[in-house]
């Protein structure tokens, strides 16, 4: 579970703080199924979201453990690797450019050999494949298992939004309003006839 810590030179609020609900809404969007959400879920997200700092060399999420939350990358260096290990000497390393998405975290992402590499960096998102698992069982406690070790090369500076905060604003959302049905519009018509005929009668009485 990612404890968030807060910077030698910055406070926590102020990572937040700095990024604009615009910019905000825009990096959400880049979460193809968080791209077909309302606006105003979207925002109740954004309003969820919390900073999050990893030292060199940290462990995020180990291999076979749940998936506890979507980290957006601001600044630093990551590498995901499964448990065959890195080998250099046979790996291919893929690297990946400024706003690219990895499904990190379980089977169901891009499909990488077992002796890859991927290196990831500023503008990378980890975990995607939670919010379809949220979707799909949001009432289940389970949660969607990693299949890569993912660890820092160099400081990072993030933010997540937790499964929690994920499932309660899926769960939560509000209902759509009911359709007006036939009946209910004619009998709304009727109502205001009836009120039209009644102040022209005590306009006549005047």
């Amino acid at each position: 579970m990612q404890t968030y810590l807060q910077s030698e030179s910055e406070k926590p609020e102020d990572i937040i703080k700095n990024v604009k609900m615009e910019e905000r809404l825009e990096w959400l969007k880049k979460v193809e199924d968080l791209g077909n959400w309302e606006v105003a879920l979207l925002k109740e997200l954004c309003s969820r979201i919390k900073p999050a700092f990893y030292g060199d060399r940290t462990l995020i999420v180990r291999e076979g453990e749940p998936i506890s939350e979507i980290l957006f990358v601001l600044q630093g260096k990551l590498w995901a690797y499964t448990s065959s290990g890195p080998d250099h000497s046979s790996s291919q390393d893929i690297h990946l450019g400024d706003g690219d998405i990895i499904g990190a975290y379980t089977s169901s992402g891009p499909d990488h050999s077992s002796s890859q590499d991927i290196h990831l960096g500023d503008g990378d998102i980890i975990g995607k494949e939670l919010v379809s698992w949220i979707q799909a069982q949001p009432h289940s406690s389970r949660l969607p298992i990693s299949s890569r070790t993912v660890q820092t090369l160099k400081r990072v500076e993030a933010f997540a939004i937790t499964a929690y905060d994920l499932k309660d604003v899926f769960i939560n959302k509000p209902e759509p309003p009911p359709r007006k049905t036939l009946r209910s519009i004619l009998m709304n018509i009727r109502f205001i006839r009836c009120i039209h005929s009644q102040l022209i009668r005590n306009r006549e009485i005047l």
